[in-house]
C-alpha cells in the first residue's frame, strides 16, 4: 500500500462507527477511498491536474477563493466533472451537493468531517437506499467492499472484475490491520423485522392513521436503531434475516434457516400487534417459548420496555409463552417476539408511530442485550460519550454561571 494519513483514518473509522456502520461496512469504505483519494480530502482527479498543469493544493485555494473555472470549459467546481474529496465527487448532482452543503456549513471545501457529513445524507438518502441496507448488513468486508463500489462509488471500472477483486481484497487487508479479524467468543444476534413492505393487511387502522403506515416500516425503524446501538459494542455480530429494503418477502423458514445457519444466540422477532378494534386498549406483549430460562429472559426484556416507553396497556397477561407462532417455535436460537404495541389502538397507535417511541423500544432492547451479554463500548464508543459528558458538564456549568448573573440582577 501507498502511504497515507492515519489520523484521518482514525477520523474516517470513528465517524462510520458512531453512525452505527460494523467493521466489516467501515473496512469497505476504507477499501474504495484508499483506491479514490488515498483518504485525501483535497484530492482532485489526477488526469485532470496533470492535465492542466496544477496541484491539488492550487485546485483546492482557487476553489475555496471562489475564483476558480475549468480552463478549457468555464464551468466552476460543481459542474467541471473532475472527481473531487475522499468520495471523488464527479457528477453535477453529487458534486453539486457536497459544494451546497459545504457552502450552508461555512467551512472549507476540503473539510473532512464536512465530507464525512455529507457523504452520510447521500448514503441515507432515498438513491441510494440499497447501498446504505448493504452496510447496515455487512457480513465481509470484501463483500462490503464490492458492495459500496457498485452501489455507492460508482466508478467506471465498478463492473470489472479485476478492479472489484482489489477493492474487496484491500478492505480484507483494513479489516485485519484495524479491526484484528474475528472477535473471540463474538454473541451472534438474529433481528428479524417482522413481515415485509407490501405483506397484506399488515398496517395501521385507517380511522387513526390516515397514511396507514405498514407494520413492516415501524419493525425495520426499531431494528434499524437496535443495530445502530449496537454496533458500538464490542463481542456482537448482528445478522439481519428480513430484506432491510422491504421489497422481498423472505420466508420465517429462510429466516430459521438462516438464523440456524450463523449459529445465532438470540433470535429477536420485532412485530406490533393488531386486535384492539379501535378502542383504547393495547399495550406491549412479549412471547416466548414455554421454558423457564426463556420466561426469565422474556420478563427481563418486557420490563425494560416498559421502564424505557411506559407502554403497559391492559393486557391481563403481556408475557405469554407460545408453540404457535413459527418464529418463536422453530429458530434454535433463544427466541423471543416482541409484539411493540397495537396498530388499532386508540392509544397505542399516536405513540408507536413515532420516532420517539422507537428510539425508547431500541434503547429499552440494546439495555438487555448489553447486560446480559455483558457487552463492552468500542474504544470510539467510549471517546464519543465522554466527549458528550464534558459537553453537557461545560453547558451545566454556563447554565449556572448564567443563574448567578440573573440572580444578582433582582
Amino acid at each position: 500500500m501507498q502511504d497515507y494519513n492515519e489520523n484521518t483514518v482514525k477520523v474516517i473509522i470513528n465517524f462510520l462507527r458512531n453512525h452505527g456502520l460494523n467493521d466489516y461496512a467501515i473496512s469497505g469504505f476504507l477499501a474504495n477511498w484508499y483506491v479514490e483519494s488515498l483518504f485525501r480530502p483535497n484530492n482532485a482527479q489526477n488526469s485532470y491536474m496533470n492535465q492542466f498543469h496544477m496541484t491539488d493544493e492550487e485546485y483546492t485555494d482557487q476553489v475555496n477563493a471562489g475564483t476558480w473555472r475549468r480552463p478549457d470549459t468555464n464551468e466552476p467546481f460543481s459542474s467541471d466533472k473532475i472527481g473531487y474529496g475522499i468520495a471523488q465527487w464527479t457528477s453535477l448532482g453529487r458534486k453539486g451537493g457536497l459544494y451546497d452543503y459545504i457552502l450552508r456549513k461555512g467551512v472549507m471545501v476540503d473539510n473532512l468531517l464536512a465530507q464525512l457529513e455529507w457523504m452520510w445524507i447521500e448514503l441515507t438518502s432515498k438513491g441510494f437506499r440499497d447501498a446504505y441496507n448493504s452496510c447496515l448488513s455487512a457480513r465481509s468486508a470484501g463483500d462490503a467492499a464490492v458492495d459500496i463500489m457498485v452501489k455507492y462509488e460508482k466508478p467506471a471500472s465498478m463492473n470489472n472484475p479485476s478492479a472489484q477483486k482489489n477493492r474487496a481484497n484491500l478492505a480484507e487487508e483494513f479489516y485485519d490491520k484495524y479491526f484484528g479479524g474475528t472477535v473471540m467468543n463474538e454473541k451472534v444476534l438474529a433481528i428479524s423485522a417482522g413481515h415485509y413492505l407490501f405483506t397484506p393487511g399488515k398496517r395501521c387502522d385507517k380511522s387513526i392513521d390516515p397514511t396507514e403506515t405498514r407494520e413492516w416500516v415501524l419493525n425495520s425503524r426499531i431494528a434499524d436503531k437496535l443495530t445502530v446501538m449496537l454496533n458500538r459494542y464490542e463481542g456482537v455480530k448482528i445478522v439481519r434475516l428480513d430484506d432491510p429494503t422491504g421489497q422481498k418477502e423472505i420466508s420465517l423458514a429462510n429466516r430459521a434457516t438462516q438464523s440456524n445457519n450463523v449459529k445465532a444466540d438470540l433470535y429477536l422477532a420485532i412485530h406490533h400487534n393488531a386486535g384492539a378494534k379501535c378502542t383504547n386498549a393495547g399495550g406491549i406483549v412479549v412471547y416466548y417459548y414455554p421454558k423457564a430460562s426463556n420466561k426469565v429472559e422474556a420478563n427481563k426484556v418486557y420490563d425494560l420496555l416498559i421502564k424505557y416507553t411506559g407502554l403497559r396497556g391492559n393486557r391481563s397477561n403481556p408475557v405469554k409463552e407460545t408453540t404457535s407462532l413459527y418464529e418463536v417455535r422453530v429458530p434454535k436460537a433463544r427466541s423471543i417476539l416482541v409484539e411493540n404495541g397495537f396498530m388499532d389502538s386508540k392509544v397505542d397507535t399516536p405513540i408507536i408511530l413515532t420516532e420517539a417511541h422507537a428510539d425508547k423500544t431500541a434503547q429499552a432492547l440494546c439495555e438487555y442485550f448489553v447486560t446480559t451479554w455483558n457487552l463492552k463500548l468500542k474504544d470510539e464508543g467510549k471517546s464519543d460519550i465522554l466527549a458528550e459528558i464534558e459537553s453537557v458538564k461545560a453547558n451545566i456549568n454556563a447554565l449556572e454561571q448564567r443563574l448567578k448573573e440573573l440572580e444578582a440582577m433582582l
